[in-house]
C-alpha cells in the first residue's frame, strides 16, 4: 500500500513518521480491544489488528468499508477485526463495551462529538489512550477537540510528522490519555 500511495495514487494512510509512531505504541504492551474511527481502505486496521486482540473499525463510506473487508481478509485478519458501516453514532449498539485504544482518523467535525458519545456511552476503558489524526494539518477544524483532550482528565502530546507521503506538508497527531480520574 505504501508503495502504490508513493509511485502511483496518493492515499489517506497514517503512514510513514505517523505510522511508526502508531506501531511503537502498539508494541508498549498488549492491548485489548481497540477502536477505529475512518477505515478508509483498512490500513491502520491493519497495523491494529497485527498488535490487538480485537479491532472493530466504523467506516461511513460502503465501497471503502467492502474495501477494507477484502485487505483485511487478504492479511488473514478477518477473524481479529470487525468492519462496521456507518456513522459511529449508527453502529454504537453493535459495539462490545469498552475501548482501550481508539484511533480517529474521519470526517473531521466528528472528531470532537464522537469522543464525547464514547465518553457518555461508557466505552472509553480506564487509562484509554486515544490517538487522533491529522490534528496539525486540520489544527483549525479540530480547536474544539484538541481543547477537550489537553484539558482536565486527559493527558495528551502531540507528534509533528508530515502528511503521509507528502513530506512538503507539515500534519500533527495528537495522542491523549484518558486520566483514570476523569468522571464527565
Amino acid at each position: 500500500m505504501d508503495a502504490f500511495a508513493r509511485e502511483q495514487r496518493f492515499l489517506m494512510n497514517a503512514a510513514d513518521r505517523k505510522g511508526r509512531e502508531l506501531d511503537a505504541l502498539l508494541t508498549d504492551r498488549a492491548w485489548g480491544r481497540a477502536l477505529e474511527l475512518g477505515t478508509y481502505l483498512g490500513y491502520t486496521a491493519l497495523r491494529l489488528g497485527e498488535r490487538c486482540a480485537e479491532v472493530h473499525t466504523v467506516e461511513t463510506d460502503r465501497s471503502h468499508a467492502d474495501a477494507a473487508e477484502r485487505v483485511l481478509a487478504h492479511a488473514g485478519l478477518s477473524g481479529r477485526v470487525r468492519v462496521h458501516r456507518g456513522a459511529l453514532g449508527q453502529v454504537i449498539g453493535a459495539l462490545p463495551g469498552a475501548f482501550e485504544l481508539v484511533f480517529i482518523d474521519h470526517a473531521k467535525d466528528a472528531y470532537l462529538p464522537d469522543l464525547v458519545l464514547l465518553e457518555d456511552a461508557g466505552m472509553l476503558a480506564e487509562g484509554a489512550v486515544v490517538i487522533a489524526d491529522n490534528t496539525g494539518l486540520f489544527a483549525e477544524d479540530l480547536a474544539g477537540y484538541l481543547a477537550r483532550v489537553r484539558g482536565p482528565g486527559w493527558s495528551s502530546r502531540t507528534v509533528t510528522a508530515h502528511m503521509e507521503y507528502r513530506p512538503d506538508l507539515h500534519d500533527e497527531m495528537e495522542i491523549s490519555v484518558r486520566l483514570p480520574s476523569a468522571r464527565r
